[in-house]
């Protein structure tokens, strides 16, 4: 995944704080590959959170 319109940032850091999210982002979506993952969070059993 990558970010899109990189020149709609003012300045690099924020480009790099958008692009700390989006990684965070990706890595619970690759989380939800993991079907005893996925199963635990459809059947409430856990949740996942992204911190920054």
């Amino acid at each position: 995944m990558t970010i899109k319109n990189k020149h709609l940032y003012k300045n690099t850091q924020d480009l790099n704080k958008a692009t700390e999210k989006n990684s965070i982002i990706c890595q619970l979506n690759n989380l939800l590959t993991y079907p005893i993952i996925k199963r635990k969070v459809l059947e409430y059993e856990i949740t996942i959170h992204g911190w920054l």
